[in-house]
């Protein structure tokens, strides 16, 4: 079975929602939701994604977010896979974490986004985790209710700004958040085949008729992507480092091939290859390997300047 089509477009709002395997848990213990929320500050840096409001639950997540570079494919695949990655290494696990892939809601206009903020803000209540949102302190609500907003790369004043709120008082916004969000949302997510769309009919019929009218196979699957991106990073990564192309295919045991790393690291990034296709490219046999690679380069990238110097050298020259 083909996956369905990720809609992107510049400025574009979703709700993210990812659950564990079999209903597993994904946040044990006070690290893993420390864990995730690092993570997500490291991919707004990384991505540019606008992150207007989560909740961590148990064994699943709520995202809210808007990509104003039309890139919401590659963050996701960046937050699920690195995540997967540093929690089975802390929990000394293995294998996959989620069920599959992220379910994403593409949402049409503004006045459902208050609606969704008090949905996420309260999915812990309609658990029956805490009687009121303030009590849970793994989502974004307090930085909604509370004067000053300790997360930074929370952009809850994007969608107080819509709502005409920027010089909130916390009693206004206390009053605004008060209830769990209108029967219509609720109706919505209830639904068996949750649909990928909310918003007005208009919104929907335009949608349909900009990104699905001019399919003329009903198969398209995302990940479809010709080797050729990658062999453009290869080629561009061998004469920025003034070497030939082979070296780039080189497995060195026991010794650094930063040029290497780099290339997997930026095919990963600026492709929609999986880790197994690139895994085949550069003649790896396991997916962990590869995925070890762009771990080393993201560690990297947090202490080393010249590096990330070149990897954004390497991007322009790509873009």
């Amino acid at each position: 079975m083909s996956r369905p089509l990720r809609i992107e477009y510049k400025n574009a709002w979703y709700h993210i929602m990812n659950r564990g395997r079999r209903q597993e848990m994904i946040f044990h213990d006070d690290h893993d939701p420390i864990l995730f929320k690092d993570l997500l500050k490291e991919s707004t840096e990384l991505w540019g994604v606008n992150i207007c409001a989560y909740c961590l639950m148990p064994n699943h997540y709520h995202l809210l977010v808007q990509t104003p570079q039309a890139n919401l494919s590659r963050f996701m695949r960046h937050v699920n896979g690195i995540y997967t990655q540093r929690f089975n290494r802390y929990h000394k696990s293995d294998g996959s974490l989620f069920r599959g892939r992220y379910k994403s809601i593409l949402v049409g206009e503004e006045n459902y986004l208050l609606d969704l903020i008090r949905y996420i803000h309260f999915n812990p209540c309609k658990a029956k985790l805490v009687k009121t949102p303030e009590e849970y302190k793994w989502s974004s609500y307090t930085a909604y209710v509370n004067e000053s907003n300790d997360e930074k790369w929370l952009r809850s004043d994007l969608i107080l700004d819509m709502l005409h709120m920027g010089k909130r008082s916390k009693k206004n916004v206390r009053d605004l958040m008060k209830n769990d969000g209108s029967d219509d949302i609720y109706s919505f997510f209830k639904k068996k085949n949750l649909p990928s769309l909310l918003g007005s009919q208009e919104f929907v019929d335009r949608i349909r008729s900009d990104f699905f009218k001019p399919l003329v196979h009903p198969e398209i699957p995302e990940s479809k992507q010709t080797t050729q991106d990658a062999q453009t990073i290869i080629k561009e990564v061998a004469s920025f480092f003034k070497i030939d192309s082979a070296e780039l295919f080189v497995k060195r045991r026991g010794k650094e091939n930063l040029p290497r790393d780099l290339t997997i690291y930026l095919t990963r990034m600026k492709t929609a290859l999986s880790l197994s296709e690139i895994g085949k490219i550069f003649g790896i046999e396991s997916y962990s390997t590869v995925s070890n690679s762009i771990e080393r380069i993201n560690k990297k990238t947090k202490s080393d300047r010249r590096l990330v110097n070149t990897i954004k050298k390497l991007k322009s020259r790509l873009a």
